[in-house]
Parts: C-alpha cells; sequence; structure tokens
C-alpha cells in the first residue's frame, strides 16, 4: 500500500513524479473510463481532479490529445530512456505555452517494443480565446520535431466514425454529457498498459476561478 502525500494533490508545472503503486481491480471509480484497459486509480484521480479544476476556472474548453514518438531507427529510439524522453517532453510543454495561450495541460510516459518510449499529452484550450485545435497541434509538432532534431513525429487524435466519442466536441462546464465524454477519451493516459510499473507524468496548476461572471449552479 502506498501513502500518497497530500503535497501531491498541487499540480507542479515544472515537475513530475515516479510513483510505484499498487494495482487494485476491485476499486471503483465515479468517472467514465475506457474499460479496454486496466486503470491506475491514482493517475486517473488526478487526470479526473485536473480535469475538475479547468471546469471551475473555465466556462467553455477544447481538449486537444497529441501522442508523441520517436522515428525507428533513430538513435533516440533506440537509446532514449525514461528520464531523457521526460526531460524532451517538459522542453516541449514549456515552450508551447510561451507560443500560444494554452490553458492547461496533462501528459503521461510509456514504453512499447513498437514505438519505444512516447509521450501521451491532452492540451486544453479556453474555447473562447482558441477556435480552432490545428494551428496548435501543427505549432507544437513543430516544436517538437525541433527539440527531437527531426527524429520525433506526432500524432493528433482525431474523430473517426469507430470511435465511440469525440474529443472535437467542446466541453461547457455544466454539460454533463460532454463532460463524461471527455473523462471518457482522458481515461487512456491512466492506463496500466505499457507503463511497466513507472508512472512518469506531468500536469499544470490551473489558477482558482476569476470570480467574475454569473454565480454558477452545479
Amino acid at each position: 500500500i502506498c501513502c500518497i502525500p497530500a503535497s501531491l494533490k498541487n499540480y507542479i508545472s515544472s515537475q513530475s513524479f515516479v510513483l510505484h503503486l499498487t494495482k487494485d481491480k476491485s476499486m471503483h471509480t465515479p468517472y467514465p473510463l475506457n474499460p479496454r484497459y486496466t486503470m491506475n486509480w491514482f493517475l486517473l484521480s488526478l487526470i479526473n481532479d485536473h480535469l475538475n479544476q479547468l471546469l471551475n476556472r473555465y466556462s467553455r474548453i477544447q481538449a486537444l490529445r497529441l501522442d508523441l514518438f520517436y522515428q525507428k531507427g533513430t538513435e533516440r529510439f533506440k537509446r532514449h530512456s525514461w528520464n531523457e524522453t521526460e526531460r524532451e517532453v517538459r522542453m516541449l510543454v514549456e515552450r508551447t505555452l510561451q507560443h500560444t495561450n494554452l490553458s492547461g495541460y496533462f501528459w503521461v510516459l510509456e514504453s512499447s517494443a513498437d514505438h519505444g518510449c512516447h509521450a501521451h499529452i491532452v492540451f486544453y484550450l479556453d474555447r473562447h480565446l482558441n477556435q480552432a485545435t490545428y494551428p496548435i497541434a501543427e505549432r507544437a509538432g513543430t516544436i517538437w520535431r525541433e527539440i527531437t532534431q527531426g527524429e520525433g513525429y506526432y500524432n493528433r487524435c482525431e474523430y473517426k466514425p469507430a470511435y465511440e466519442v469525440s474529443i472535437d466536441r467542446p466541453v461547457n462546464y455544466d454539460d454533463t454529457e460532454a463532460i463524461h465524454n471527455l473523462r471518457y477519451i482522458i481515461s487512456y493516459l491512466a492506463k496500466e498498459e505499457q507503463k511497466h510499473g513507472h508512472y512518469y507524468y506531468g500536469a499544470s496548476e490551473v489558477p482558482p476561478p476569476s470570480g467574475l461572471g454569473r454565480p454558477r449552479t452545479l
């Protein structure tokens, strides 16, 4: 059993943690999730709590998920460790934040035979400021290629007819169905598969509610 210190409840943009947690399939969660995968309940709670903070701060958000890889045959694909990939993902986040007005992010690292060490990241946009995700995806992809000296590439998660829910749908703070759909999508980041007992993640700090506008009734 792993005791989680209270300090981990705060999200620090410049820090991530490596945790070794016990899997417990008997646990239940109040959040929708993708049943195709085994969930790490601690990560799942963190991801959903982060989303709760965003919805408490922004009235309308848009999610953008990118998968970050190294091309097969490159030195990074063959030699990069968890720590080295983490360093480059942090660089990507910092530089992307400098060139965009993103509202938040959450990322995790994984490793597989097909993709080597790689990352999944969800960026959150304030829909009142950003109407399109494509320019931000392109900007982040360009930065990733620069950081990896041309050895990296990315995949943007887009809706396909075979998918049960769409990440392209904007989410209002009071739209329960849209929120549940987004929770289902982001639960993918909390899966145990391809983490091999190493839980590398990073999340943005979310500012408190501004206090402007009409009071919300949830």
